[in-house]
């Protein structure tokens, strides 16, 4: 058996042993992005800050959890009342189990939020990070500075290279290249 039963104060709670650990290996996993990235990825072509474009990559991020906030509310609201009926039809008085119920929904709910609001960032990372290159490029190209723009591979907007190489040969003339 996997579930894992113990007491918080007058209520019992009982956890998936499978999904304590899944949730371990989640933060795992977060914990070595965020804190070990020079080991993951190469240090040439990481970016100093993860909020590179702090107001949209938190608009983004909000709207993620939005997402996940009103999905967690659907599916709350329809468990309880299964849950809530199914306790009815047999005559079943548990109001501290409902007490549980909505403990450990509170509880998911917040992990869930968070997870998303992260992804939110990540996600947006990608999209302002090769922007914020490209505005970095041009101001060094208005200088009459030469560099070639290289993007990361999961970056998105990679077309951005070629528009690069493209106002390259446009704006700077053959004999500075």
């Amino acid at each position: 058996m996997d579930f894992i039963p113990f007491h918080v104060g007058s209520f019992q709670v009982v956890f998936n042993f499978a999904d304590v650990f899944q949730w371990i290996g989640c933060l795992v996993v977060l914990w070595v992005i965020f804190k070990r990235d020079k080991l993951i990825w190469f240090p040439d072509s990481s970016r100093q800050n993860y909020l590179i474009n702090p107001r949209d990559q938190y608009r983004v991020a909000f709207n993620f959890t939005l997402v996940a906030f009103s999905t967690s509310m659907m599916l709350g609201i329809f468990s309880f009342a299964f849950f809530r009926t199914l306790m009815l039809s047999v005559n079943f008085q548990g109001e501290h189990l409902m007490l549980s119920y909505f403990l450990t929904y509170f509880i998911l709910t917040l992990l869930f939020c968070s997870m998303s609001f992260i992804t939110g960032i990540v996600i947006s990372h990608r999209s302002s990070g090769p922007l914020y290159a490209f505005e970095q490029y041009l101001d060094h190209l208005m200088k009459g500075r030469d560099r070639k723009l290289v993007l990361r591979d999961s970056d998105n907007y990679k077309h951005l290279e070629q528009v690069a190489d493209k106002l390259r040969v446009h704006f700077l003339p053959e004999d500075d290249k």
